[in-house]
């Protein structure tokens, strides 16, 4: 799957996936997460 991830471009660039997380609601936080798969040799 991480393999998979790393050479698919799914619009922020080649193995970059974006999560959203949202705090409690008394925390009233909101954030995106970008994450970057790549293989190491």
């Amino acid at each position: 799957m991480a393999e998979m991830i790393a050479r698919t471009d799914f619009g922020k660039g080649a193995g970059v996936i974006d999560m959203h997380y949202k705090d409690d609601a008394d925390l009233e936080g909101e954030y995106t997460l970008y994450l970057k798969v790549a293989r190491q040799p």
